[in-house]
């Protein structure tokens, strides 16, 4: 799914119709690669299946933020900034929540895509193995 709506994004951008029969091509293949990996970790219901493949994503999101960012500001603040961002973001995912209505800057679901990404470098924190470089 997520390549359909990168499709469609880029074909907003560009002003071009995107090329649906290469999306559903590419999106059968990172089906079935999905579908090994969820054999080969032993997942067997299909919202394990599922979670599989927001985790993907999300771990995705993660890696282009790090490409922009960098690890220095998460060591900067430690876990104890962790909480803090954690704090802002489901501060505004209540706002969000509440509001009901379109939002021009974030998505209820980019919101909860950083709370996810959040806790899982708060594991990386606290198990000492958020380093100061890039690993390659």
């Amino acid at each position: 799914m997520e390549l359909v709506v990168r499709g469609v994004r880029e074909g907003v951008k560009t002003g071009q119709r995107p090329d649906f029969n290469t999306l559903f091509c590419e999106m059968t293949e990172e089906n079935q690669r999905n579908n090994q990996v969820a054999e080969g970790l032993e997942i067997k219901t299909g919202q394990g299946r599922r979670l599989l493949e927001l985790a993907h994503e999300n771990v995705q999101l993660a890696d282009r933020k790090q490409q922009d960012y960098g690890p220095k500001n998460i060591l900067y603040s430690g876990e104890l900034g962790i909480i803090v961002r954690c704090q802002d973001k489901l501060c505004r995912l209540k706002h969000l929540l509440e509001k009901n209505d379109g939002v021009m800057n974030e998505s209820i679901e980019d919101s909860y895509r950083d709370l996810a990404n959040y806790a899982l470098i708060g594991i990386l924190l606290r198990r000492g193995e958020w380093e100061d470089k890039e690993r390659e």
